[in-house]
């Protein structure tokens, strides 16, 4: 019996407690790990676009002040984020365990406020996750870095991770309140007597385009439409055909953006998951290295990084449908493969995208189940030759 085991009872009765080495240097070793250094970004739909409310919301205790933080975002909920102002850490501290957020939804007219716990743990865990990913013709390797915000009509924020990866890790339904004028225009840094808070919103909705003024005119505006991207998933697979796969980035309808390698393939195909937005294929055919792009959802005005609010929709739908008629413990394959590998396909090209021949290095996509097939739409895709050094 050791001297500690002696001695704990004893000391215990006291409000003693002896801790051994061992022990405190682990207890060291988590408080390090505590110690993070992060930034934030805020997202929103575009033409959704919310600002966040100064003053009443927090990051982290600075002495004995609460350091806050405003910003805006209008410009995409899965990527194009915006850096708020203020309470961003300049050195490592420890990880606060809640944060409070009160924003208006400018198209909606509406304010919101939410509190919400942050899984201090889970974060922790994914910070000190080491990543790698393939970006700019290079292998990287780093960390999450961020602890974004994304915000969507009706009051629901969802919380992720991002760095070089993205991952959701929560979502929260805020509630509506109502907050004095002379309070928001104190906010964002104006004279409420300058404008009212009609002139406002009367402003920021002109700016609008046309079917948006007509939604919000006819309370058509989507109602937890991101929320269903998040919690909606599907057992599906990818296969990429007739190439020699080295690995691929893919997006999801709900923003999680990741790499899948061979060792990591098996596992990937296991689980369910959100629908696909976007593939980065690396791949080796004919002894020759590509990097292929596919872009299975429309943009704002044709530009690639401008998402279009209604841009998911219809590939939203087009899995609906085809897994509504899947026979439950079946599995549906995604078939990416180039025009003439794949049997029953004449042309992925959407009606919308020009020109609408298929090029014989295209790749096309399927989605089947071993009976039915159905074209899945390729928006837009790039096709590069690499180097052997290059990503």
């Amino acid at each position: 019996m050791s001297v500690f085991s002696i001695l704990r009872p004893i000391l215990a009765r006291f409000g003693l407690y002896l801790v051994d080495r061992q022990t405190f240097k682990k207890a060291n070793l988590i408080h390090k790990a505590e110690q993070l250094l992060w930034t934030t970004q805020l997202f929103a739909p575009r033409h959704y676009p919310i600002r966040l409310v100064t003053g009443d919301n927090f990051w982290f205790y600075k002495g004995d002040r609460i350091v806050g933080f405003t910003g805006m975002a209008d410009n995409g909920w899965r990527e194009n984020g915006s850096y708020i102002k203020g309470g961003m850490p300049d050195k490592a501290v420890l990880l606060p365990d809640a944060v409070q957020l009160t924003w208006l939804a400018e198209t909606e007219r509406k304010f919101y406020q939410a509190q919400i716990p942050l899984p201090r743990e889970q974060i922790l865990k994914l910070f000190n996750k080491e990543l790698t990913v393939f970006k700019f013709g290079e292998k990287q390797t780093g960390h999450y870095n961020r602890i974004d915000f994304a915000f969507e009509p009706n009051g629901c924020v969802h919380l992720r991770v991002s760095g070089l990866n993205t991952q959701t890790i929560a979502t929260h339904q805020a509630k509506q309140i109502p907050m004095a004028w002379w309070y928001f225009a104190r906010a964002e840094r104006f004279d409420s007597s300058w404008m009212t808070q009609e002139q406002y919103f009367e402003t920021r909705f002109l700016q609008l385009p046309a079917d948006i003024q007509h939604r919000y005119k006819s309370q058509q505006i989507p109602q937890n439409r991101w929320l269903g991207y998040h919690t909606t998933t599907y057992p599906w697979k990818l296969l990429i055909k007739s190439v020699e796969l080295e690995g691929y980035h893919i997006r999801l309808a709900n923003a999680d953006y990741y790499w899948v390698e061979p060792s990591t393939l098996a596992q990937e195909q296991e689980r369910t998951k959100q629908i696909p937005t976007e593939l980065v294929i690396n791949y080796i055919d004919n002894g020759i290295r590509y990097r292929h792009s596919l872009y299975l959802t429309d943009y704002d005005g044709g530009l690639q990084h401008n998402e279009h609010p209604d841009g998911v929709e219809p590939l939203a739908q087009l899995f609906a449908e085809f897994f509504d008629k899947l026979s439950y413990a079946q599995t549906a394959i995604l078939q990416i493969g180039k025009t003439y590998d794949m049997e029953g396909v004449i042309s992925n090209k959407h009606e919308s995208s020009k020109p609408t021949q298929v090029a014989k290095n295209d790749f096309v996509a399927r989605l089947t189940d071993g009976q039915r097939l159905v074209n899945i739409p390729i928006y837009r895709q790039q096709r590069i030759q690499l180097d052997d050094a290059e990503y």
